[in-house]
């Protein structure tokens, strides 16, 4: 986990925002019937469905949560549900196990992008951290217009959407 965020913060150390684990908690997924179905495409993945699976006896209200999860099969590297404020990030992405000292960091930097207001951007020549999909660039850098308001969502203290 250090090595996770010590990676996320020299990532948003360009926007000046740095993240601070609070508490780590180890919970069991609520009933992870619909997920697994969703998984496995029974049933269309949605916000809902992924929710379905936090737990809420620990959660911080009004406060950015982190969910890290096992496996998410080949569905995302990482989600942010808006409506419940939270990350989940899996130790298993699409194509395997996400490095906490390399795609890890910038998955879980970029969803919580997310969760400071900031939306995907195009894949460009110089490569953008919301930008996703693109392989080739500098997957980690923001511009002067996303850090603004990065920075604003962060001073209300409380992730976007709550």
């Amino acid at each position: 986990m250090a090595v996770l965020f010590e990676g996320v913060n020299e990532i948003w150390s360009q926007a000046g925002i740095t993240w601070r684990v609070e508490s780590v908690v180890r919970e069991p997924a609520l009933d992870g019937t619909s997920f697994i179905a969703a998984l496995s495409g029974a049933i269309p993945i949605t916000g809902e469905v992924l929710a379905s699976i936090l737990p809420g006896d620990n959660v911080l209200p009004g406060k950015w949560n982190v969910f890290i999860v096992r496996d998410f099969g080949n569905f995302a590297g990482g989600v942010y549900l808006d409506f419940r404020g939270a990350v989940i990030f899996p130790e298993n992405g699409p194509i395997g196990p996400q490095d906490p000292a390399t795609d890890g960091r910038r998955i879980l930097a970029h969803e919580l992008g997310h969760s400071l207001s900031l939306q995907h951007v195009p894949c460009t020549s110089v490569g953008n951290l919301m930008a996703p999909g693109c392989f080739a660039q500098d997957r980690t850098r923001l511009e002067p217009a996303q850090i603004a308001p990065a920075r604003a969502q962060a001073s209300r203290g409380r992730p976007f959407g709550t």
